[in-house]
């Protein structure tokens, strides 16, 4: 009986442990690791970073949007939302696999804050006016994306990643034309 009885307080008091507002988040476990691994090249510390940061930000939108897709009742949103799922997928196994390869750390999750967001998004009410907030939230990061993706190609010291950052900036365009595109089509929409 004891045998089972202490793995089980283990794994407790871990996880127990792991719950507390003592905890890093993954962005910044990522970043410790990054620098430790990277001590001596500040340009592979800077490149890493970069990695970093665009592949946290594509989480936020993988997982943002499937938070909202079963509330989007536009049929302009829903393809929207579902685009942005299926190519942030392919752009985040690109970045894993040349993170895998340059050894790079990224973040394994979204931030405490970020799940509150989406957990707030999913409180409320569903409608034509979610759609509109989903199109808006989905402008706002993709402004933010392209910005981040252009400066990335120009300042990044690494033929690969500053490579993986111009290659994918055409598809952040087009995700804000399209999400701009929605919000057009939907604005006048009561229903």
């Amino acid at each position: 009986m004891k045998t089972i009885i202490f793995p089980i307080a283990l794994i407790a008091a871990l996880s127990f442990s792991s719950c507390g507002g003592g905890t890093k988040d993954t962005k910044e476990v990522a970043e410790e690791s990054n620098d430790s691994t990277f001590d001596n090249s500040k340009d592979m510390k800077n490149d890493a970073e970069a990695m970093a940061k665009a592949a946290s930000m594509n989480m936020w939108e993988i997982q943002y949007s499937e938070a909202a897709l079963p509330g989007l009742v536009t049929p302009e949103a829903r393809e929207l939302a579902q685009m942005m799922i299926d190519s942030h997928k392919k752009v985040g196994d690109k970045a894993m696999a040349l993170a895998a390869e340059k050894q790079i750390t990224l973040p394994a999750g979204l931030t405490e804050d970020e799940m509150n967001k989406i957990n707030k998004m999913q409180d409320n009410d569903k409608g034509i006016n979610f759609d509109k907030s989903y199109a808006d939230q989905m402008i706002d990061d993709h402004k933010k994306a392209v910005d981040h993706f252009e400066k990335s190609a120009d300042r990044c010291e690494d033929p690969s990643i500053k490579a993986f950052f111009a290659d994918n900036l055409a598809d952040l365009r087009n995700h804000q034309q399209r999400a701009e595109s929605t919000k057009e089509t939907i604005k006048d929409r009561k229903k």
